[in-house]
């Protein structure tokens, strides 16, 4: 049987492993350029290399508390960003404004 990950309609594994965050969740530097020209701040940037990379990825926007914190600490890591600040994806107003700048 299939696995969910991998139906019409995916979903995040449990526990991704270190191969599938450096395949899919490493920004490209059109995903880099994008978040710079669409967020201002680290916080904003962060927050929407978030959703951009889950939205790639899944084709939907999920929750963002649903979001597994091993890919938020991935991109984290990957943006050299501090441990502390934590992403903008808490406003419905940010949220749909960085949903429309994705599609």
């Amino acid at each position: 049987m299939t696995s969910i990950e991998r139906t019409a309609y995916p979903r995040f594994t449990r526990a991704p492993s270190v191969k599938e965050l450096r395949e899919i969740y490493i920004p490209t530097s059109t995903d880099i350029a994008f978040v710079a020209t669409t967020a201002r701040g680290p916080a904003q940037k962060f927050g929407l290399m978030i959703l951009l990379k889950v939205y790639q990825r899944l084709g939907y926007f999920p929750k963002p508390e649903t979001i597994p914190g091993a890919i938020i600490g991935h991109i984290r890591a990957v943006m050299k960003l501090p441990a502390d600040l934590v992403p903008d994806i808490a406003s419905n107003h940010t949220l749909y404004r960085y949903y429309a700048a994705i599609r």
